[in-house]
């Protein structure tokens, strides 16, 4: 095989579009946000346009997500070294942070202990009917 010939087969290839399992998943929220899930621990919220709304980011990792058309809520467990495996991180059960973002501002207010939460969500006067639910229910949508 000519140089030439393998630079077309290479060529050829790689326009053909050949389809790689994505190790990601994605799910959009409202019309400006998407929850992606990167790996077990990297489930985190961000927004579409990163460079403009980057600020606005709820970190690893969120385990319960709710929005409507002016509010996302998300919980969301602080990482902590994992004791079995010095080179990796676990979430840490034992503390939950509460997150709010503000669409309308695209302002985000937390992280929030739950009783600072639910005083929030009452002061945003927040639909009670906008309940947190487990990330993976959303690939059920």
């Amino acid at each position: 095989m000519t140089k030439n010939t393998f630079l077309l087969f290479v060529a050829c290839l790689l326009l053909s579009g050949c389809a790689f399992p994505s190790p990601y998943t994605q799910y959009d929220i409202g019309a400006d946000y998407e929850v992606l899930q990167s790996s077990t621990n990297g489930t985190q919220i961000l927004p579409k346009m990163d460079a403009f709304n980057a600020s606005q980011l709820i970190p690893p990792v969120v385990t319960e997500v709710a929005w409507n058309d002016s509010y996302i809520l998300a919980k969301q467990l602080e990482l902590q070294p994992d004791p079995l495996n010095p080179d990796a991180q676990t979430p840490n059960q034992q503390n939950a942070r509460y997150w709010i973002i503000d669409l309308k501002y695209n302002k985000r207010f937390g992280p929030y202990t739950k009783k600072q939460f639910e005083a929030q969500k009452k002061e945003f006067r927040i639909s009670s009917s906008l309940q947190l639910q487990k990330v993976e229910k959303l690939a059920q949508k």
